[in-house]
């Protein structure tokens, strides 16, 4: 079901190297949580988990 923000186009998510099959390996509660916030960004919401930024690898990291 598609509702309210969610109904216009939503940003990709490219994982580089082997993150993916990292984040695969985690256990459940931890991928549903990294799921949610990464759906939230796709969004252009704020996450609901801690984050900081990385600005060594990259602005905008």
């Amino acid at each position: 079901m598609v509702t309210g923000n969610e109904s216009r186009q939503s940003a990709e998510v490219h994982f580089e190297g082997d993150s993916l099959e990292v984040l695969s390996a985690f256990p459940s509660s931890v991928k549903q949580a990294l799921g949610f916030a990464l759906r939230q960004l796709q969004l252009g919401r704020e996450p609901t988990c801690q984050t900081r930024s990385m600005s060594s690898i990259s602005p905008g990291v």
